[in-house]
């Protein structure tokens, strides 16, 4: 992965979410779940892009004290992790999604944008 030597973006962990009796299948199905710290901005669209190929992507921006709590939530095993990854909990929180390969959609794409309420207003995708 040519993130890892990217400067300004660190891998801080990745994982294979299947059970280990199907592993042997990762290489053929997107499986994959991590999280990526971007420190340069200017960074985003290339490692945006990058990972796209493997599925999903969400970006979530919040405060700088709140840092260790989504990474926390983000971290956190099962299958009962909300997509917002607990990021509501800062009213100053923006996420965006995008699921590139969903069935349900007639283009393939779904993208889910949110943001609380006292996010400024030129963070929030689309305005």
């Amino acid at each position: 992965m040519t993130l890892r030597r990217t400067p300004d973006v660190s891998v801080v962990w990745f994982r294979t979410v299947l059970p280990p009796y199907i592993r042997f299948l990762k290489a053929l199905i997107p499986s994959y779940e991590g999280l990526v710290r971007i420190d340069d901005l200017s960074r985003l669209p290339r490692v945006f892009t990058e990972l796209m190929h493997m599925s999903s992507v969400g970006v979530y921006c919040v405060r700088q004290s709140f840092e260790p709590e989504l990474l926390r939530l983000a971290a956190e095993s099962g299958g009962s992790r909300r997509e917002d990854l607990g990021t509501k909990a800062d009213p100053s929180y923006v996420f965006y999604i995008v699921d590139a390969d969903n069935a349900e959609s007639g283009t393939g794409m779904i993208e889910i944008v949110s943001h609380g309420i006292e996010t400024p207003i030129d963070m929030v995708p689309y305005t």
